[in-house]
């Protein structure tokens, strides 16, 4: 609607301040807010498609509240509870709209706290930053905060220390065993960096990290037994 237009580009470009602003711009906005919020991002490049693309997304996820800001397409989702998720068929057939339309997605947790949503619609396009950045072979085009929350921390400590320091050599942010690492291979000839975190991100499981870094399990035993060696 016209009214929530209104209300989320003030709240992108900060002109409201306080709950009680918020409240009476939320006041004009139909039909109303639910107690709980949570922000969806939609990203597409084609600039050209969200016309059609909007109208579509309002059908399937059965929300009023959605506009176009910037190069997002941004739904405002009213909810029972902070712990209220959205149906699966839902999240199916969203994920098909999002291969139809060659998208990608960001879909944040709810909160009752008004002047939180600024900062939560923040940290919903960083899980979409971090999930296409991750999702390499966008095999899965939707990203939920929580899935993606402890990445999102560490993408903001790398952020800040290359701010700090003026370069993007993040490797001296880890534990010293890790530069250690990093120093025996510097030119990653061994893949050690790429096998270690595979490896972790795979809960230390062989099989799973032999698949990620397509590579032979005994390669992969191997490597981890020289990394502990090191």
């Amino acid at each position: 609607s016209p009214d929530f237009t209104l209300c989320l580009s003030d709240l992108m470009e900060d002109r409201l301040y306080s709950t009680e602003q918020f409240m009476m711009r939320e006041s004009n906005i139909v039909p109303k807010l639910g107690k709980y919020c949570g922000w969806i991002i939609v990203y597409n490049a084609n600039l050209s498609l969200f016309s059609q693309q909007t109208n579509e997304l309002r059908d399937i996820i059965g929300c009023e509240h959605i506009a176009v800001h910037g190069r997002y397409i941004i739904a405002l989702m009213s909810y029972d509870s902070s712990r209220a998720q959205i149906d699966e068929p839902i999240i199916e057939n969203f994920r098909k709209y999002l291969i139809k339309w060659e998208s990608f997605a960001a879909i944040d947790l709810a909160t009752s706290i008004r002047p939180m949503l600024k900062t939560r619609y923040l940290l919903t396009e960083e899980t979409l930053k971090v999930g296409m950045q991750m999702d390499k072979k966008n095999e899965k085009r939707l990203y939920f905060f929580d899935e993606y929350a402890e990445y999102i921390v560490l993408k903001l400590c790398s952020d800040s220390f290359c701010q700090l320091v003026g370069h993007e050599n993040i490797t001296f942010l880890g534990h010293p065993a890790i530069v250690d690492l990093f120093k025996s291979d510097p030119l990653e000839k061994h893949m050690y960096m790429k096998v270690l975190t595979a490896y972790l991100l795979n809960g230390g499981n062989i099989s799973k990290t032999a698949q990620a870094t397509f590579m032979h399990k005994n390669t992969v035993a191997r490597k981890i037994k020289e990394i502990k060696e090191i």
